[in-house]
């Protein structure tokens, strides 16, 4: 994985720290954190390893491989992003499905403490230049990155009933910061 780790210090600087087991149990592939996000006073979070299952699309037979990201501004609550990313790519693993822009996971109750946000939202990285979305492996293989963005209720609800293209309409109209975990609804 050490193309993957290359690229993403490219954009967020050096590996902070990695987690690769609890309690000495080891993790089905390492979550890395950097402290440089994509913008000042941010981290990002990702899956590292997520892509050595290759998992097939919902939508066709393509076989699709993808890690994982989760963006916020510095916050003792992300600490808890984890444990979350290890729990929503176990999930991805056992459904068997690789997830694709517009997929909605939850909502389950708050992410994090304190918080609106209940859900996932699955798209591209739109604070990030159309270079970071693809990576290519030592092989020439390419594996995708994909930003979960967290949403209320409310906008999961929205999403599923209205689709996606109506859901990302909502999101160019309003421009609701999406690193803020505090956010309200912005339906």
């Amino acid at each position: 994985m050490l193309f993957l780790l290359h690229h993403l210090e490219q954009y967020f600087g050096l590996l902070d720290c990695g987690w690769y087991e609890v309690d000495g149990e080891k993790l089905p592939f390492p979550i890395w954190k950097f402290n440089h996000g994509p913008a000042d006073g941010t981290v990002a979070f990702t899956t590292a390893g997520l892509s050595e299952h290759p998992l097939p699309s919902s939508s066709g037979g393509e076989v699709i491989r993808h890690e994982l990201v989760i963006f916020g501004r510095e916050d003792e609550r992300l600490d808890l992003l984890p444990a979350i990313l290890v729990q929503v790519g176990e999930t991805i693993l056992r459904a068997g499905r690789a997830l694709l822009y517009g997929d909605v996971l939850g909502p389950s109750g708050p992410i994090i403490p304190g918080s609106e946000l209940t859900a996932f939202y699955v798209t591209g990285h739109a604070y990030m230049p159309d270079s970071f979305n693809v990576v290519h492996d030592d092989q020439g293989e390419h594996l995708i990155l994909l930003w979960l963005i967290p949403i209320t209720d409310g906008e999961a609800s929205f999403c599923r009933e209205q689709g996606a293209k109506k859901f990302e309409a909502q999101i160019a109209r309003v421009d609701p910061d999406f690193l803020d975990w505090d956010r309200p609804s912005f339906l």
